[in-house]
């Protein structure tokens, strides 16, 4: 898995703003395309629905108010498998925040 604050915007998830260049989501894609899955946008594909925003937030914790969604956790297709759920944890973020929700993944029958 990897699981971290990537600071690139993919493409499906709306027109690039901020400092975000093309490198950036050309090395996003080359981590992909070594056999990682995106494991909220796996689960949740629809990003009109589910946004999955970890970033932008001003006043309030709310996922559909945020302008990115840049902390992200990826792991291969043998793991992704073993992906319950994903969601964001609004509640565990302090009030106001400068970053948004932590990104939770449950996976169930993981054996390492």
């Amino acid at each position: 898995m990897l699981c971290g604050d990537f600071n690139v915007k993919f493409k499906a998830d709306g027109p690039r703003t901020g400092p975000y260049g093309q490198d950036d989501e050309d090395a996003l894609q080359a981590i992909l395309d070594l056999g990682f899955v995106d494991l909220y946008r796996d689960r949740h594909p629809d990003p009109e629905t589910k946004p999955g925003h970890t970033h932008g937030y001003r006043e309030h914790q709310d996922p559909r108010k945020g302008t990115s969604r840049l902390h992200l956790m990826l792991a291969s297709h043998s793991v992704a498998r073993h992906r319950r759920d994903v969601w964001l944890d609004i509640d565990a973020s302090p009030k106001p925040a400068k970053d948004g929700p932590p990104l939770v993944v449950d996976l169930d029958g993981l054996k390492v």
